[in-house]
């Protein structure tokens, strides 16, 4: 039975293959951010002062999953913008 629950528990992705869906800690790795900061975001409630992170899927009390594509809306829309003045020539 523990050889059975092992295999189901384990993920395969195929090398190369590019993924949709992050769990908590591989997406604290892709933002450069600590799993402690990624559920800190979670559990901010509206009007919260404070940063929100980005979007998630609660799977189960246990699983929550990003869309890669929710963490790469929500660096876009944290970038700064530095305005930069041409240099007078």
């Amino acid at each position: 039975m523990s050889e059975q629950k092992s295999q189901r528990s384990r993920r395969v992705v195929p090398e190369g293959a590019l993924r949709e869906t992050l769990r908590t800690r591989e997406a604290a790795d892709f933002l450069g951010v600590s799993v402690p900061t990624m559920k800190k975001w979670r559990n901010k409630a509206p009007g919260d002062p404070g940063e929100k992170g980005p979007q998630f899927i609660r799977i189960s009390d246990f699983l929550v999953i990003y869309e890669v594509s929710a963490l790469r809306a929500w660096i876009n829309a944290h970038k700064s913008h530095i305005n930069h003045e041409p240099e007078a020539a």
